[in-house]
């Protein structure tokens, strides 16, 4: 119990600073290539990052280069982490990690990742001819994929610089089917689109949209359907309907943006004059979500339609519907805003698993049964949203994590206590084993020993090392020799003195043949013993040391707690108010896209009312004209019958002549209202994105 209690002691003690620090192990993320693993800690790594949990990943990393930093990967260890810093958003870091394995004498691979890396930081941070300059000096070692794209965010900078040139000469520079190609030819398209090279951009977006979708991922068909829909509208603002017709026709009845193909394809019949063929693509669309933008334009483009086909009753039952959708969609709008204002979008954004990093993917979560969510969704599908619904969860594991760290205070106060505790109640019981004083007698007795081997070996004193039964056997021997001398007095003991003689002669040989193998093995012990003795001193010096050493162990931890927990709730504190300003953030981020959706439907609502007036107006003049038309043919048969009887038999005078009818039936024209001119509802028009990559972007 005496030394092993110490050392334990103290091993817990030591376990306990390690503990200490690897509580802290509990993020984004970078291609990885496969590589061998040499470090277990290096593994542990990889491990948490391809199970998507980057913040441990990236703790990982941070106390392995705070305890004892990964040699033996190579730059693998701080290209990972600076591609997790990259990712968090921590730009400074990243580039002062990325700087260093520049200045350091690495691998050409090892300094191409790293210009990789930085070119990526100074696009984010929009130093884009600096970014330039990072992407020029990437020679040949980066894999296939990585090089496809930073061709892509070359690609990107040139289209920011406006060197559209520059930005053609790139996309010759694609080997292999590449999808990043694919990104590039649609953001330059657009760029082109945009910058009013009509024919040039035109041509690279026709090559997107052109692809197989049979052989193409399901990202590069969701480019593709985007490709066609830019083109599309880029048509129908050019006045090349037919054009846009068929780029509309490309697109995936089931995609995502099905339902803007199928406006536009509405449209692009309108401006060809096909009203019929027009209506098929927007009466597809009354089957789908009436919450979708497209769908409530749909609904007033039809009456319009409707209207060309002179049917006019027909479109102002169809304006009467739209009215009507757009008066119920406006108060659920107005419920929605109240519920946002309620806080229950944030509420619902939530995590449900918050303590499992990988249960924090987008849409993880549901939104409560509410009329809100379905607009919420829609509102979710946003880039802005998203990142900002990222940045929000991220925030709100932080704090998790940090309330743990938190909980494991107390445990750890509880362990440095206890364990305190034990050592100043076991020091007294120690110091006072008797055990520790007897290596002193033990050690007079060792030389007690040592003497009387030493006379055995001057004297050759062979009975001296007898076991316990020859001493019994010697002491028997004495004995039978002192009775026979007696007995000799007496009478005559020759034969039996003989007989004593031949035992005693046969012990002394046995003793004086032995005592060789004898002697040594009691030297041999005494070696033992002073080993024996020697480790004890040993001991009892290790044991003095520990007890006098052991408070230094003690020293400083509950100053680390105090710290600890002084650290973690400014910690906590700052990320409650950034929480708080996050939640704001995305509340804005709500109301704004709810107000611009209710404006969108006080606008379609108002051209509707506007449209019914129109036909209101439209049939009164028709009624006027055909009660005018009536009229008039009435007085012209009038006239007829006059005409008939002009020749009076009573010699009456002819009557005066009858009004002037073309007259007032033109005055009656002109003082009717005149029939408002039509203007056909505008159709949405594709907002082109140039930077736009799919879910690919440079970052």
């Amino acid at each position: 119990m005496n030394q092993r209690t110490l050392l334990s002691l103290l091993f817990s003690l030591l376990s306990f600073t390690c503990l200490s620090a690897q509580t802290h192990a509990d993020e984004k993320k970078e291609t990885l290539e496969a590589t061998e693993i040499y470090d277990l800690r290096y593994g542990e790594t990889l491990f948490n990052y391809f199970q998507q949990k980057y913040f441990s990943a990236i703790t990982n990393l941070m106390v392995a280069n705070v305890r004892d930093p990964i040699q033996v990967q190579g730059e693998d260890p701080n290209l990972l982490l600076g591609g997790l810093y990259l990712a968090y958003g921590m730009h400074n870091d990243a580039s002062t990690l990325f700087q260093e394995l520049l200045s350091s004498e690495s691998l050409p691979a090892t300094h191409d990742k790293a210009w990789y890396y930085i070119a990526k930081l100074r696009y984010l941070k929009g130093y884009i001819a600096q970014a330039e300059q990072a992407l020029i000096k990437i020679k040949d070692t980066l894999p296939e994929d990585r090089e496809a794209e930073r061709l892509h965010l070359l690609a990107n900078i040139y289209m920011k610089q406006k060197n559209y040139l520059k930005a053609v000469e790139v996309l010759e520079n694609f080997e292999g089917s590449s999808e990043w190609e694919a990104y590039a030819q649609f953001n330059l398209g657009v760029a082109l689109v945009k910058a009013g090279q009509l024919e040039e951009g035109i041509s690279l977006l026709d090559n997107v949209s052109s692809l197989d979708p049979f052989s193409i991922s399901h990202e590069l068909n969701a480019l593709r359907d985007k490709a066609a829909l830019a083109l599309g509208f880029s048509y129908m603002r050019a006045n090349r309907a037919a054009d846009a017709e068929t780029q509309f026709k490309r697109i995936r009845l089931s995609g995502p943006l099905s339902n803007k193909a199928l406006l536009g394809l509405g449209w692009s019949f309108t401006s060809q004059e096909k009203y019929k063929e027009a209506l098929s693509p927007w009466l597809e669309l009354q089957n789908r979500k009436a919450l979708d933008t497209t769908v409530q334009e749909s609904m007033i483009a039809i009456p319009f339609t409707i209207e060309k086909l002179d049917k006019k009753r027909l479109a102002m039952k169809y304006y009467q519907n739209a009215i009507e959708a757009y008066s119920d969609e406006i108060n659920r709008l107005e419920d929605v805003m109240v519920a946002v204002q309620r806080g229950e979008l944030i509420e619902a954004m939530r995590p449900a698993n918050i303590d499992d990093e990988t249960s924090l993917p987008l849409n993880s979560f549901g939104l409560p049964k509410s009329i809100s969510a379905p607009y919420l969704n829609q509102m979710m599908a946003t880039n802005t949203f998203q990142e900002a619904y990222k940045n929000y969860q991220s925030l709100i594991h932080l704090k998790y994590v940090l309330k743990r760290w938190w909980g494991q205070l107390p445990a750890y106060e509880l362990m440095l206590r206890e364990r305190r505790n034990a050592y100043y109640k076991k020091l007294p019981e120690v110091a006072s084993d008797a055990r520790l004083k007897s290596i002193t007698s033990m050690q007079e007795q060792r030389n007690k020993i040592a003497a009387e081997i030493k006379r055995i070996t001057q004297e050759n004193d062979g009975f001296a090392l007898v076991t316990e039964d020859e001493e019994d056997l010697v002491l028997t021997l004495k004995n039978v020799e002192k009775k026979l001398g007696r007995l000799s007095k007496s009478q005559d003991m020759s034969y039996e003195y003989e007989k004593f003689k031949l035992l005693k002669g046969v012990m002394d040989f046995k003793l004086q043949s032995e005592f060789v193998p004898r002697l040594w093995s009691v030297q041999s012990n005494l070696k033992q013993l002073d080993r024996a003795i020697e480790q004890s001193r040993k001991t009892k010096r290790s044991l003095v040391k520990t007890a006098n050493n052991a408070p230094k162990f003690f020293e400083g931890y509950d100053e680390k707690i105090a710290w600890s927990k002084t650290r973690i709730n400014n910690l906590v504190a700052r990320l409650d108010q950034s929480i708080a300003r996050q939640e704001q953030y995305i509340q804005k981020i709500a109301r704004e896209g709810l107000i611009k959706r209710r404006q969108q439907l006080e606008n379609y609502h108002v051209r509707a009312r506007f449209g019914i007036a129109r036909l209101y107006d439209s049939l009164i003049i028709d009624k006027d004209k055909q009660a005018a038309e009536a009229a008039q043919k009435q007085k012209e048969a009038e006239q007829a019958e006059d005409d008939e009887t002009s020749d009076n038999p009573d010699g009456l005078e002819e009557s005066a002549p009858a009004t002037n009818t073309t007259e007032e039936t033109s005055a009656t024209e002109t003082s009717a209202p005149e029939a408002t001119k039509q203007e056909a509802p505008a159709p949405i028009d594709e907002d082109l994105n140039a930077n736009d990559q799919g879910g690919q972007n440079a970052q």
